[in-house]
């Protein structure tokens, strides 16, 4: 077994038992999940004069990171949707929801939604997270105005 394969398998047993002790609670436990390293290599050279941009500058990095192949934007008052393609955690989603469990986690949705609630100095929310035929679209509750 390749250890990309391995490690994969082993993140998915962590979230599917973290699943398992708090059910819908897990998400709320994960919204850290991934920030580190971006915070780390990055720090606050994402965060641009608008929430449009900086979300940009992460979906940029995240390509560049080779997370995911590309992302699109998608926005309605308080509600931005993001559409990952071709993210590196993919099948690891698709075998959770495969055994029954919905995605508690989106460590790519977490660095969007780390960087641009910079812009807004609140906190946004991890509102859903659903597999599509070719990616992963995710709806962020935003708090503050958008401008």
């Amino acid at each position: 077994m390749e250890n990309s394969v391995f490690a994969n398998e082993v993140i998915k047993d962590v979230l599917k038992s973290f699943w398992d002790e708090r059910g819908k609670g897990a998400r709320y436990r994960t919204t850290l999940v991934g920030l580190e390293y971006f915070q780390e290599k990055y720090q606050d050279s994402l965060i641009k004069n608008d929430w449009r941009s900086t979300a940009e500058a992460v979906i940029e990095a995240l390509k560049k990171e080779q997370i995911i192949s590309d992302a699109s934007l998608d926005e309605s008052e308080r509600v931005v949707k993001v559409y990952f393609k071709g993210c590196m955690l993919e099948n690891i989603d698709k075998k959770l929801l495969d055994s029954g469990m919905p995605i508690i986690c989106c460590p790519c949705a977490n660095v969007v939604m780390h960087y641009v609630d910079k812009i807004f100095g609140k906190d946004s929310e991890l509102v859903s997270s659903e597999m599509k035929e070719d990616g992963c679209e995710i709806t962020l509750g935003v708090m503050g105005t958008k401008e």
